[in-house]
């Protein structure tokens, strides 16, 4: 199942999500929005948030997690 889909004006506050209003009803407030404030309106899928992370990790960056790398002495 897809993340629901949120509509947001990129000029202030206003959204509507599909959790909220079927997605016909999420488009016709899309429109009305627009057409009433001249704003332009974008939209996006909601994700989890526990898949979302602050913390990068060594494919995020390309940097090893520890420095210096430990040796091998052999």
């Amino acid at each position: 199942m897809e993340p629901p889909l949120v509509n947001y004006c990129l000029e202030c506050a206003w959204s509507a999500s599909a959790v909220d209003h079927t997605r016909k009803q999420q488009a016709a407030l899309a429109v009305e929005h627009a057409v009433t404030t001249g704003h332009d309106i974008d939209s996006y899928r909601e994700t989890d948030a526990s898949e979302e992370s602050d913390e990068p990790n060594e494919s995020d960056t390309g940097w090893a997690d520890e420095w210096p790398p430990s040796r091998e002495d052999g």
